[in-house]
């Protein structure tokens, strides 16, 4: 029982990132303007100098605060926004602070931005110059440095201008739009689209407000923004009973909690129709998914199946596999596996020395792959946080939950030569399904590896929806509070032959 509760109180991060990736990326993402964006839009009457505090809520109880500042420059706006919000997740609550400063030209085109996000032992660091056609980004990550440069078809605005932009554009009613935002949390670009909903009035601060109402659909996540008449938004509402609201400067900074006790993992879990007695003794399972638009998710492959809504995940087995990885004879996209990226630094001198450490050449891939596993759950503390998953500074903190034992784990494998990928998307645990995060090796074929669990192969339980790095979050969000699962067979062959032998039990033998 007392490894099931680490399990568990490891699983918190992977929806943090999910609950709060449309109110971060509101905040500091920027956007490509779409045609019809831009002509809607009257440059002259955007932005004006205001200052503006938020209160954070969570199901009515406050759990942060934002203050953001715009004030008119010699060549164009200075922006700047602090973001503050204390965070629950599966029973331990921590403090996430983000400040965000953006240069913007007089067209509201961004020119530069800074961004630092702190939360505990992680800090995170961002600072991007727009260029003709890419943005040049430097990133920190408790000391560790990148640079990289990101293409972008045109000069992009800032996403917190969106709600101004589109108030001083008097939209009627019905008016839709689409632009490209760039997330500089993940470092890539996903399409955002606002409805313009109509007129609403609604009750803000004890007294009716006359508002305009806008849906904000970004990948499958809603946030709903009320906006009066002087183009300030009064409230807006995301995910998980997350809402922003308009206050003065004594309401927002008052009352602070240290912790809360709305746990956010246990907000998003889903709950099924089945308790699964011995996840890692089944050899497989079927599962119904309701609630919810399939396309764009990772159903098929490997040892996934899926049709007509049942997904059939049957147990891998550790048999014929090579002795050795030859890169040069793998496909180009598995070969890819075995490059570092952002945050998967597979070529960083500390996660070559390590894995020079951990393992001997002459070790065949499953022993390799066994050998880095065993490291990771020996030397990582398993522990929820909030953080940009990252494999350095996981290896420098030596703490983390499934995100950053995912990321660590793929940084450390590609390492040893061996094609990793992350994987995620629900995991059973303690009678509900939790979002997840796992890896998968390339050994002669795909195999499911969780080292947070210290599973190898992991148990039919991983239903895996995404794959990628950055992009998993944005894939997944569009589920929360949408899917559900039922359990249909547990080690399928076997419930066919019991339900066979109880018919045979009823049968009259004179028939």
């Amino acid at each position: 029982m007392a490894d099931k509760n680490l399990r568990y109180m490891a699983l918190g991060g992977l929806i943090c990132g999910l609950a709060f990736l449309a109110l971060l990326a509101f905040r500091i993402g920027l956007f490509e303007k779409a045609d019809s964006f831009r002509a809607a839009v009257n440059p002259e009457a955007l932005l004006s100098d205001r200052e503006t505090w938020m209160k954070v809520l969570q199901n009515d109880r406050k759990i942060g605060y934002s203050h953001s500042r715009l004030q008119q420059t010699e060549n164009g706006y200075l922006l700047q926004e602090e973001l503050v919000m204390q965070i629950n997740t599966m029973g331990l609550s921590q403090r996430m602070e983000m400040n965000t400063r953006a240069d913007l030209l007089m067209d509201q085109s961004l020119d530069r931005f800074e961004l630092a996000i702190r939360s505990g032992p992680f800090h995170f660091k961002a600072a991007g110059q727009i260029k003709a056609d890419h943005v040049s980004v430097r990133t920190e990550t408790n000391g560790d440095e990148q640079a990289m440069e990101i293409p972008i078809k045109e000069k992009p605005s800032l996403a917190v201008a969106l709600i101004p932009a589109v108030v001083a554009g008097n939209p009627a009613p019905g008016a839709s739009f689409s632009y490209s935002l760039f997330d500089p949390l993940s470092m890539g670009s996903q399409t955002v689209k606002v409805h313009v909903a109509g007129e609403e009035t609604i009750q803000f601060q004890g007294r009716p407000a006359s508002t305009r109402k806008l849906i904000i659909n970004y990948q499958g996540m809603i946030q709903t923004a009320w906006i009066d008449q002087n183009g300030d938004v009064l409230r807006e509402e995301g995910l998980l009973g997350l809402r922003l609201e308009k206050a003065d400067r004594r309401e927002a900074l008052a009352d602070l909690p240290d912790e809360t006790d709305q746990d956010l993992t246990l907000a998003a879990a889903v709950p099924t129709n089945r308790t699964i007695e011995n996840p890692a003794g089944l050899t497989s399972l079927v599962v119904r998914i309701g609630g919810v638009d399939v396309k764009g998710l990772v159903m098929e492959g490997g040892r996934q199946t899926y049709a007509d809504e049942l997904l059939r995940i049957r147990k891998e087995v550790l048999a014929e596999l090579p002795t050795q990885i030859p890169a040069d004879s793998l496909p180009p996209e598995i070969r890819s596996q075995l490059a570092p990226s952002l945050f998967i630094q597979a070529d960083h001198p500390r996660i070559r020395q390590l894995v020079g450490e951990i393992t001997a050449k002459a070790d065949s891939p499953l022993v390799k792959i066994q050998k880095i596993m065993t490291w990771i759950h020996r030397e990582i503390k398993r522990r929820p946080v909030l953080s940009l998953p990252n494999a350095v500074a996981t290896l420098d903190n030596r703490v983390g939950d499934c995100n950053e034992h995912a990321v660590l784990f793929a940084a450390l494998a590609r390492a040893a030569g061996i094609p990793t990928r992350v994987e995620a998307g629900l995991v059973y645990m303690q009678e509900r399904f939790y979002y997840h995060a796992w890896n998968a090796v390339f050994i002669g074929r795909w195999i499911t590896l969780d080292a947070l669990f210290r599973q190898f192969p992991a148990d039919v339980t991983h239903l895996r929806f995404a794959v990628g790095e950055q992009n998993l979050q944005t894939a997944l969000a569009a589920l929360i509070g949408r899917v559900t699962i039922t359990v249909e067979a547990l080690d399928e062959n076997q419930d066919k032959a019991s339900t066979l032998a109880q018919e045979e039990e009823h049968v009259d033998p004179t028939r």
